[in-house]
């Protein structure tokens, strides 16, 4: 490693490089990236941001996104916030020294930062990463989030911007998949599309940046391949590896196995034991392998042994998980935070298993697979820095004779891990289980089949090929029987039960007495997307028996089973179904109807805890109830406080209202009571942060069309000169940006739109509303194709980039994939047709060559400008 990138190290996160890193760092500025790092817990793996970021600023050709990925979302937070590190450290004054060099290298001229976004909780999409394709960011997000973005579906987000995210995500991009052995088939999903000659460009030479994969994890299952990254006998001997690697761990396993019945509170007690050990308050954690158990645990510890003690699951509302997070902090729990005052128990699921900077000085647990354990062993003594060693308890269960044939698996698992433990060496009264012992034991040729036997295998998966990737990309269909859910190949073909995503909301999308609209409560739920915060995943089993029981327990009403208690809708956000309560009271147990959706659940329902967890017990509130009840995203106030709600919504009379917080304009109303005659009397208006209607049409400022398109030029020729594409294409991106919007030149939308008389044509205008009924379906996108394809200059272009110029222009706003609507438009019948008819065969030809991603980057390149020049245009 270079002088200057050992203090740019330094200077972003205050210590010097270990010598790991510092090859793994030499590698980056040569352009290499390992298939794999292998690295034993606590070295700091996520150090990988830091490491590319001063690659990238020291001129490497690493791809400019780096995408980091992990299966749990509180790891998805502490990622996130060391790249928010990162920018903050950059953010600071850069005038001279280290950090002005840092900045240049990366781009970020004047005020500007690093870009950070966070994707997880099913549905946060921090749109700052899809602002500007040639800027360099860090995203972080879930398997979910990401791998639905990849495969052309991005879970939350609308089908016309589908196709933006999949090209940024497929393109220019380093994807750091974090524990992979969680997730075998989302690794082996990514490497196909960074790897797969069939799945891409036709030509070499084509310029489009590849994806590119680097898998991490501590638990060995990347094997003897040549292309892992694995600490060398130096760097293992370097004092602060050493340190960490030999971190003292005694083992100790129970002799006696436990009845299932009496585990939790076996498991708490051994806990209030370790607690009260040492001379200093002790903080210990407790794993369980199930929610309920882990519940009890907890009850137990408060109730009978008077213990403070967190409870770290990962069936909790997202708000509350936040507020957990944060007292974890408090009392010590995160490494290199402050000890506490007073003894401390966390009582955690595999939600605290992976990842998690999470640190306890002992440890008590069940017995799991050998691959969890592995990481259960992490969270305690993690630096190495403990005055004695960290205590851990196993408290193995009987086996349970009646168990289904997944219990009995998992059983023997169980069973082939201790006699895997069993050969650690002896370390005082118990075995030494440090990374170091650890590493060898996953290692020692002789114990490869207990290995096998004692670790869960990976799940089957389906093969991802041309055909399915084609059917994804169709964005523009809404439905195409050749395009399947892409659950299995994010997560392979599991016997795991399916879970569904709750969230509460105080007023529904719907009017009484009918059964809701789908399109309607589609676009309604467009605007007002469920944020992370209000968002619980649980079981699909048992989030119905929760909800079931409360529709039961309603209270006598007028009509009260034809209230409404839930909406359904599919992972893209769709409606599907809707139900009252006295549906939802006879809803038969078998009901399949709703594995990996959303369940929109009124709060006058109830189900949810003070805690954030499902509860059969926990009543829900009226229609009118104080604002200040614990529904995140309820009512116009209430998400106050609360980031990433990028909406309000109020139900009120059918008059316009002014919008309740400064920057918010009315998107959306959805009417909830006519009178007699069908005149509104009573909506449920949405406000947002973005002007989304009308593909952004309407603004504070109008734009003239020739100004928007000249802002629109230079903000593309812009991205191209900083991406380095060959002269060509960049005057095929010029004319195409100059005709994007030429479409709207016409009399029918200007009027629409409400375009004022003097100055026409304008591109963007300052009306309050758009008159569909004049607009009578007309895409101003058809009609910029119509006059593009007879202008000269285009006409001029070779063959294939003018059919990449026409294609950008008729798709940047996320159509033409592969149709287009040709009602209104100033052509005969016949002639539109035969235009539309082409441009779906010239997005055929285009996919073919370009690939999937490829394309689908070239539209965001365009698409990005078009946003950026608009929003520059509007600030003025």
């Amino acid at each position: 490693m270079n002088q200057l990138a050992s203090e740019a190290f330094l200077f972003l996160t205050d210590f010097e490089p270990m010598l790991w890193q510092k090859r793994l760092l030499e590698m980056f500025l040569r352009g290499e990236i390992p298939a794999a790092l292998d690295l034993p817990t606590g070295l700091g793996k996520t150090s990988v941001m830091t490491l590319w970021l001063i690659a990238r600023a020291l001129g490497s050709p690493l791809p400019r996104r780096l995408v980091y990925v992990v299966d749990r979302r509180v790891v998805v937070d502490q990622a996130s916030a060391e790249a928010r590190k990162l920018r903050d450290r950059l953010a600071g004054p850069a005038a001279e020294g280290v950090a002005a060099r840092l900045r240049e290298g990366l781009g970020l001229d004047g005020s500007g930062s690093l870009v950070v976004s966070t994707l997880r909780g099913g549905l946060a999409d921090d749109p700052a990463w899809r602002v500007d394709p040639a800027a360099v960011a860090i995203i972080v997000g879930t398997v979910d989030m990401i791998g639905s973005r990849l495969l052309f579906e991005g879970y939350g987000v609308s089908r016309r911007m589908r196709p933006l995210q999949a090209g940024l995500v497929g393109c220019d991009t380093l994807v750091v998949l974090d524990e992979a052995h969680l997730v075998p088939p989302f690794a082996a999903l990514v490497r196909a599309v960074a790897e797969d000659a069939t799945l891409h460009a036709t030509a070499a030479d084509l310029p489009v940046p590849r994806l590119r994969l680097m898998t991490l994890s501590a638990t060995g299952r990347d094997g003897a391949d040549a292309q892992v990254f694995r600490l060398t006998e130096k760097e293992e001997a370097e004092p602060l590896v050493e340190k960490r690697l030999n971190a003292a761990k005694r083992l100790h396993i129970m002799t006696d196995p436990v009845p299932a019945q009496d585990l939790p509170e076996r498991l708490a007690q051994e806990a209030a034991r370790l607690a009260g050990s040492s001379a200093c308050p002790a903080r210990v954690v407790v794993f369980c392998d199930s929610r309920k158990q882990a519940q009890e645990v907890a009850e137990t510890l408060r109730a009978k042994h008077k213990l403070a003690c967190h409870l770290l699951v990962g069936e909790r509302r997202g708000h509350e998980r936040a507020d957990a997070a944060d007292r974890l902090a408090e009392d010590g729990f995160l490494a290199g935070s402050a000890r506490p005052k007073q003894p401390a128990v966390l009582v955690a699921t595999a939600a605290g298993e992976v990842g998690a900077d999470l640190d306890a000085d002992h440890m008590v647990a069940d017995v799991v697979a050998f691959e969890r354990m592995v990481q259960r062993l992490g969270r305690v003594n993690r630096r190495g820095e403990a005055p004695a060693p960290a205590e851990v308890v196993l408290v193995p269960a009987q086996p349970n004779a009646k168990a289904g044939q997944k219990t009995a698996e998992a059983t023997r698992r169980a069973e082939a891990t201790v006699t895997l433990l069993r050969h650690l060496p002896p370390a005082g009264t118990g075995r030494d289980a440090s990374p170091a012992a650890l590493a060898k034991l996953q290692r020692a040729p002789d114990l490869a089949d207990l290995r096998r036997a004692a670790t869960t295998p990976e799940p089957l998966r389906p093969a991802l090929t041309p055909a399915l990737i084609e059917a994804w990309s169709l964005t523009g269909l809404a439905d195409h029987p050749g395009r399947p859910e892409i659950a299995p190949w994010l997560r392979g073909w599991t016997e795991d039960e399916p879970q569904v995503r709750l969230f509460w909301r105080r007023f529904l999308p719907w009017r009484a007495g009918e059964t809701p609209h789908s399109a309607e409560v589609t676009e309604f739920f467009e605007h007002a997307l469920p944020s992370p915060a209000e968002l619980l995943e649980a079981p699909k089993r048992r989030a119905i028996e929760v909800l079931k029981e409360r529709a039961k327990e309603m209270p006598a009403a007028p009509r009260s089973e034809e209230t409404p208690a839930l909406i359904v809708l599919d992972p893209s956000l769709r409606f599907e179904r809707a139900l009252t309560v006295g549906e939802l009271a006879k809803l038969k147990d078998d009901d399949a109807g709703f594995a990996d959706r959303f369940l929109c659940v009124s709060a006058a329902l109830g189900g949810l805890s003070e805690e954030g967890l499902l509860d059969d017990k926990a009543e829900g509130i009226s229609a009118d109830a104080p604002s200040a009840w614990r529904g995140i995203g309820c009512t116009a106030d209430a998400p106050q406080g609360m980031p990433g709600v990028p909406w309000r919504c109020a139900a009120g009379p059918a008059e316009a209202e002014d919008p309740p917080d400064e920057g918010f304009v009315e998107a959306h109303a959805f009417v909830l009571e006519r009178d007699d005659e069908g005149a509104p009397l009573r909506v449920l208006r949405l406000w947002t942060e973005e002007r989304e209607k009308a593909d952004q049409a309407l603004a504070r400022r109008a734009q003239t069309l020739v100004d928007h398109a000249s802002a629109v030029e230079a903000e593309v020729a812009s991205i191209a000169e900083r991406l380095e594409l060959p002269a060509k294409y960049r005057r095929m991106l010029r004319l195409a940006a100059r005709l994007h919007d030429c479409g709207k030149a016409s009399e029918r939308w200007q009027e629409a739109f409400g375009a004022p008389r003097d100055g026409r044509p304008y591109a963007k205008t300052a009306a309050r509303r758009v008159d569909q009924a004049l607009l009578d379906g007309y895409r101003h996108e058809f009609g910029s194709l119509a006059a593009a394809v007879e202008y000269p200059a285009l006409a001029a272009l070779p063959p294939d980039l003018r059919d990449l110029a026409l294609h950008l222009i008729a798709a940047h706003h996320g159509r033409a994939r592969p149709t287009l609507e040709t009602r209104s438009a100033d052509l005969l019948p016949s002639l539109a047709e035969a235009l539309a008819r082409e441009a779906a065969l010239r997005f055929a030809r285009l996919e073919r060559r370009w690939g999937a991603w490829g394309l689908a980057w070239w539209e965001a390149l365009l698409r990005c400008a078009d946003a950026a020049a608009s929003a520059k245009l509007e600030q003025g």
